[in-house]
């Protein structure tokens, strides 16, 4: 077992998500649902087992389940020194949405 299994119960042996439906999997009271652009002062995080180190707030909220090369590019694209630009396509208004990617049953 892996640290990655053993914090995150809804992580498969390859560190890859089970059920992005069920976000209570990992997220407490709604957590999931922050507004992305209220996140922009938020400290950068070390994750040792990341590709990316360190990784800035949003982007690291989003590779704790996206844990593959394309995502973790994808991260480092639409991250400036301005910032991320993660809330364009992810946050309220955004084609992308985190509550409608990660629909909940």
């Amino acid at each position: 077992m892996t640290s990655r299994e053993f914090c995150f119960p809804g992580l498969s042996p390859t560190g890859n998500a089970t059920d992005l439906r069920n976000c209570a999997f990992c997220h407490v009271n709604s957590t999931e649902q922050n507004d992305l652009a209220t996140m922009t002062s938020l400290n950068q995080v070390t994750d040792p087992q990341g590709l990316i180190n360190p990784v800035r707030a949003i982007s690291s909220a989003c590779s704790g389940c996206h844990v593959d090369v394309p995502a973790a590019s994808h991260f480092l694209a639409n991250t400036t020194t301005l910032g991320e630009s993660c809330n364009v396509c992810h946050g309220t208004g955004g084609a992308f949405t985190v509550d409608s990617v990660h629909a909940e049953y």
